[in-house]
């Protein structure tokens, strides 16, 4: 009968008798895989043992054979596959015999039980004076860390009362605002930009938005902010713009301070003492802002000329500076002296040779004449002598 039902030739087998059939096949595949190889059975001690084996065994087999997987019978079809039960081969297997014989000694379940036994605790026996080291050590940890809560909370309402102190009363208000070295800037102006202080708390102003709002006024260069608390008070230190020349824009005398920004075109300084531009042409230009003309050749030339007449204190004697002619660039001092500096080789030098010339004691106070700065290195100096008319004697002064 169980041969009829393994070939099929018997009508109305179930699920159940092929699940049996199969069942009786492997075990007796298995016992005759125990009888061929001992180490087989001593593998499946443990169910653990022998998954992790059998596993191992049959993914490194079926690695590194590429006809397939070894079965303890030599087999290779799909039934030996579903039927047989799977042999690892010694020779491809990674871990030897005695490790397997290792990792199977210990019996499945054992962890369990050893954790049963509290086998791996400390089962010694807690003395009463260990119990109460262990709840004074408690207590004391519980009393530090209730002190150091208590602590922050008096930190916190401290810095919520300073905090009050300072913003919520009128102690800090602003009540002056002193100023310091406006000659040229009205109080009116600057009351417009920061009059509104007045009243505000000391600590809630920013030093940084009152510079910056100071020097949204053209005529200021610098300014210098201090706060004082007893009584609140501002003081502001200004530092004015000096204006270093002039131009024309239609009919608008436009001035500018030594680095070329435009401080002022409402007539608000006076031109007498600063020289006029000439031979530059300026397509626009904004007030508090640096000037560009047409040509950054004349930018540099000019602004050269400026730093170095202001650093040597000749500004208010320099009555106008051409540059209609980039190779021979002029200027005029105190009505006197016409200056020729060539182009702007060394201009910087030829300035302080110029300054060096006019102070020297071979030129009088009222000496009228040129001054040839076109060589660097040299100031030749040509004295116009007009007490003979229609005569003009020269001298040269080599410096």
């Amino acid at each position: 009968m169980d041969n009829k039902r393994r070939n099929g030739s018997v009508s109305g087998s179930t699920g159940r008798d092929d699940y049996n059939t199969k069942r009786e096949y492997s075990r007796d595949v298995s016992r005759r895989a125990d009888r061929a190889d001992p180490t087989v059975a001593s593998r499946r001690q443990t169910p653990q043992n022998y998954h992790d084996t059998y596993k191992r065994g049959y993914s490194e087999s079926y690695s590194r054979k590429s006809g397939g997987i070894v079965y303890d019978d030599g087999a290779k079809t799909s039934s030996d596959r579903s039927y047989g039960t799977r042999r690892v081969n010694r020779s491809n297997n990674r871990s030897s015999t005695d490790d397997v014989k290792k990792r199977s000694s210990v019996p499945y379940g054992s962890r369990n039980s050893s954790r049963e036994n509290g086998a791996g605790r400390n089962t010694s026996k807690i003395t009463e004076a260990d119990r109460r080291r262990r709840i004074e050590t408690a207590g004391k940890k519980k009393r530090q860390r209730i002190k150091r809560i208590r602590a922050a909370l008096v930190m916190l309402g401290c810095a919520v009362m300073a905090a009050v102190l300072i913003f919520m009363t009128p102690i800090f208000d602003i009540t002056q605002i002193r100023l310091e070295g406006n000659n040229t800037v009205s109080k009116s102006v600057i009351q417009e930009k920061i009059g509104y202080l007045i009243g505000k708390n000391l600590f809630a102003t920013r030093s940084s938005v009152i510079k910056q709002q100071m020097l949204e006024i053209s005529q200021i260069s610098n300014v210098e902010i201090d706060k004082q608390m007893f009584p609140a008070v501002i003081t502001v230190s200004i530092h004015e713009s000096n204006p270093a020349a002039y131009f024309l824009s239609g009919n608008t005398i436009v001035v500018l301070d030594s680095d070329m920004k435009v401080i002022d075109d409402s007539n608000m300084y006076s031109t007498d003492d600063i020289p006029s531009l000439s031979g530059i042409t300026v397509p626009s230009y904004k007030v508090n802002e640096l000037l560009k003309t047409d040509s950054e050749e004349k930018d540099e030339i000019l602004q050269t000329l400026l730093k170095s007449f202001e650093a040597m204190g000749l500004i208010s004697k320099i009555s106008y500076i051409s540059l209609d002619d980039l190779t021979n660039i002029k200027f005029n001092y105190d009505n006197r002296i016409e200056t020729n500096c060539g182009s702007q080789t060394e201009l910087e030098r030829k300035i302080r040779m110029f300054s060096g010339a006019i102070n020297s004691e071979s030129l009088s106070e009222n000496a009228i004449g040129s001054i040839d700065l076109s060589t660097p290195g040299q100031a030749v100096y040509n004295s116009l002598d007009l007490s003979a008319p229609g005569q003009a004697a020269y001298n040269s002064l080599k410096k």
